[in-house]
């Protein structure tokens, strides 16, 4: 009997293990530069481009001084840094300015938006990825 339930969890791993392996056999490396990547155009003075992985994606952002986006939310965490400018971050009542090499994480349905205080870089990552434009 023992030998039975031992060959049934067995032949119950593999099987499990056999649908994983679509995951772990042979991973396909992509690589791209912005001059590959579709310019979108968000606002004026106000450009994105963005690549999507299966669970996460990537933005490059750049953005015009004076610049807005209004405060909005998604499904989406983010986490951005500004390369270089300087971002005003709003969520709700409260503000933050981040220059270069500064991080702003914003949860899943968090209200939020952005002002370009002076010409701007921004790289976002995003999970889950959005949906292809």
């Amino acid at each position: 009997m023992r030998n039975r339930i031992r060959l049934a969890g067995a032949a119950l791993l593999l099987g499990y293990a056999a649908n994983l392996s679509p995951q772990i056999v042979e991973p396909k490396v992509t690589t791209l530069g912005l001059d590959d990547v579709r310019v979108l155009s968000m606002a004026e003075g106000h450009s994105l481009q963005r690549i999507n992985g299966p669970l996460a994606g990537i933005a490059w952002q750049e953005w015009e001084a004076g610049v807005k986006l209004e405060q909005h939310n998604h499904l989406n965490q983010a986490v951005l840094v500004v390369v270089e400018g300087r971002m005003k971050l709003t969520s709700g009542d409260r503000e933050f300015v981040l220059g270069p090499r500064q991080f702003a994480i914003i949860p899943s349905y968090v209200v939020h938006g952005f002002e370009a205080l002076e010409d701007s870089i921004t790289i976002g990552a995003y999970s889950p990825s959005f949906p292809p434009d």
